[in-house]
């Protein structure tokens, strides 16, 4: 699916400089909303030490994997590593923690209003795709910000979209496996096996990665491309819908009936969504290959 690496990888003048002061004020905001973020998760996911030692290293191997998927799709592209580094902690720590507060609210919003049957049907999809969506899209923004380099083409801002998704995908990941194991794992690892292959393998090109990495190249399309407001916008609106539309299928009750306790329903409703990310994407490497006219936040 890559190509070979365009011409403005090969020199400095594909990005614009960032404002210092832009720099240091987006830092420090990060810094202080991850330091709360932290606490919380750390508090959450502390409740059962054994089991988190014992899952950890599969999800490491799992985030090292995407990683290097996503320099492999775009291998011309370098974002500043604290701007990465940034944006997967904002998807793990932020995300994360105000989602627990914040999803919790609309859950007691929508069994109050539909009742129980309709809450435990919808309320992941409800909550999740319009909850973690504007709280990820705010940490790619902020990544944006703090990075030493404005971008001038559309991967730049995927990049940056993907891996506040792997961060939250990776924390989102931590948690399922956690509450599934600690019912089973004394007696049936065989199941608690299961969970993390499903989880880290069989969907984990099918979610968050995938939403915010093609919210990210539309928010790309729509601040450095060469073309008129309306085309950007539609590019915006476009990724934007893509993502929520995607979270919220994924999460919705579709197909659960038909294939119970089964990652089937998940892979057959996250296949026709990831056949539009493969086609974006194609799209990206073929398209991706020139300069842009309008760097983000420059200082030029």
């Amino acid at each position: 699916m890559t190509a070979a690496p365009p011409t403005p990888a090969k020199t400095s003048r594909g990005f614009a400089r960032r404002s210092p002061a832009l720099i240091v004020t987006a830092l420090l905001l990060a810094v202080g909303v991850g330091i709360a973020g932290a606490g919380a998760i750390g508090a959450y996911l502390s409740q059962n030490p054994s089991l988190l030692l014992m899952v950890t290293p599969v999800y490491v191997i799992y985030t090292v994997l995407v990683v290097l998927i996503l320099f492999w799709l775009v291998p011309w592209q370098r974002p500043t590593w604290w701007a990465l580094t940034m944006a997967f902690l904002w998807g793990f720590l932020v995300v994360a923690s105000l989602q627990l507060m914040v999803n919790g609210g609309i859950g007691q919003l929508l069994l109050a209003t539909g009742g129980v049957s309709f809450y435990n049907a919808w309320a992941p999809a409800f909550s999740g795709s319009f909850t973690e969506e504007a709280l990820k899209a705010a940490g790619v923004l902020l990544a944006l910000a703090i990075s030493t380099r404005a971008p001038r083409t559309p991967s730049f801002v995927f990049l940056i979209g993907a891996t506040v998704g792997l961060g939250f995908q990776v924390f989102e990941n931590l948690n399922v496996t956690l509450q599934y194991a600690q019912g089973t794992v004394s007696t049936n690892w065989e199941a608690t096996s299961f969970i993390l292959l499903n989880r880290a393998v069989l969907l984990g090109a099918l979610s968050h990665v995938m939403y915010t990495g093609i919210f990210g190249l539309g928010l790309g399309y729509f601040l450095t491309a060469d073309r008129g407001l309306p085309n950007r916008l539609l590019a915006l609106i476009a990724g934007a819908l893509f993502a929520v539309s995607s979270h919220f299928v994924n999460n919705s009750p579709y197909l659960k009936e038909a294939f119970p306790d089964s990652p089937v329903a998940s892979l057959l409703k996250g296949a026709v969504f990831f056949a539009g990310f493969v086609v974006a994407m194609i799209w990206m490497v073929r398209n991706d290959n020139r300069y842009y006219k309008k760097p983000f936040f420059s200082s030029e």
